[in-house]
């Protein structure tokens, strides 16, 4: 019996951008049996069970690009399209299969799935994100108390409908977070494994703030509404601090959501995207990383963060928040509650040798997260094996 693991994420260099997408590859070749891990891009050869798309696919997403750039097509409709693309691609491939299969999923691949479910295979989504219909009730809400009117990835209905098809299909979805967890329908299997997290061998730096400097406080990622930017924003505007406080924000910046954050003439930077190799020196930069994330399935850079012994506050809404429970009073708040996320932040002002402690604690709980890549891995082995 043959495993199908398919995904849209890219191959360079031997890393994925995407958290999950790398934890795959790196379990790939310790993987037994008749298997097959596909990505949207490879860029060269990785072994005879990694398959990137074949040229015309890529040349038909390249395309796409080009003319989303002509024509101004928004992003959140070109993604969903070159998804549909590769979904297509797989499908086929599956329609063609003669040999018994199970069909492994960490992207948005109804076509796929239904083919699959078709021919009675079995059906598993290894979800890298929270429910999308939880997303897409959020961010309208959201859009409504700020009084937003535009459309984007997160709650689009021409997205949503096409994530909903692929749901209706499955039949089980693996997660990392019972937050997470929670999300999905009951009518679905749910598997609940250890993170997995790949270490980036990050350096540490001996921290202290004094009253006299500037307390940094990093952001990094999308500044989507999803993303939360606007309530880091509006929490620091609200402290007594505030003028003690700096901003730096790094990754693509949605000109839409910026008014919400510039309209409180905090002192704040936009380094625009920053490259994975300057994270390490971005992170010990700082004297703390917010995550105001609405909702989130991870993020790993909460646990990047934390291997660089760097102090962390996260919302209630992202899945790793469970990994910073034990101390819950410093690191974690209700999301969307901007008065206790200003409360968060006051006390890393104030209290900073004892959150500088804190954070000591949970750069050695993310060097044990390393050893949960077993996790997945025997979550595959196990599912392969059975099934033969």
């Amino acid at each position: 019996m043959k495993t199908y693991i398919i995904n849209y994420q890219s191959i360079f260099d031997g890393r994925c951008a995407n958290a999950l997408g790398q934890v795959l590859f790196e379990i790939a070749p310790r993987l037994s049996g008749s298997y097959r891990l596909y990505y949207g891009y490879v860029d060269r050869s990785y072994g005879s069970n990694v398959y990137g798309l074949p040229k015309i696919v890529r040349l038909m997403m390249r395309v796409s690009n080009r003319l989303s750039k002509t024509f101004r097509i928004p992003y959140y409709i070109l993604r969903t399209l070159q998804e549909a693309l590769c979904d297509y691609f797989y499908a086929g491939i599956l329609k063609n299969e003669t040999e018994d299969y199970i069909l492994v999923t960490t992207m948005y691949s109804p076509r796929a799935v239904k083919v699959a479910r078709t021919n009675n295979k079995r059906t598993i989504l290894i979800a890298g994100n929270h429910n999308d219909n939880l997303y897409y009730d959020c961010v309208r809400k959201e859009k409504m108390r700020l009084e937003l009117n535009y459309s984007d990835v997160f709650d689009s209905s021409f997205r949503i409908s096409y994530y909903r098809r692929m749901l209706d299909n499955l039949e089980s979805v693996v997660v990392f977070s019972s937050i997470v967890a929670k999300y999905f329908p009951n009518t679905l299997n749910k598997t609940i494994l250890s993170l997995p997290y790949s270490l980036n061998n990050y350096s540490t730096i001996a921290r202290s703030y004094s009253q006299k400097e500037k307390f940094v406080i990093g952001y990094i990622g999308h500044t989507t509404l999803l993303k939360g930017i606007h309530l880091l924003g509006e929490a620091v505007a609200q402290s007594s601090y505030k003028d003690k406080i700096k901003i730096i924000i790094c990754g693509n910046v949605d000109d839409r959501i910026l008014p919400l954050v510039n309209k409180y003439n905090l002192d704040i930077s936009y380094l625009g995207f920053i490259k994975r190799e300057d994270k390490n020196d971005f992170f010990n930069f700082l004297h703390l990383l917010v995550v105001p994330s609405l909702y989130d399935a991870g993020p790993t850079t909460a646990l990047e963060a934390a291997e660089c012994e760097l102090p962390v506050i996260i919302s209630s809404g992202c899945g790793v928040s469970e990994l910073f429970d034990d101390h819950k009073i410093d690191c974690v708040y209700t999301t969307r509650d901007v008065t206790e996320l200003r409360q968060r932040i006051e006390n890393a002002v104030t209290n900073y040798p004892r959150v500088l402690n804190i954070a000591k604690k949970h750069r050695n709980m993310v060097l044990q997260l390393s050893n949960n890549m077993s996790s997945l891995e025997n979550y595959i082995k196990d599912l392969m094996e059975n099934c033969n």
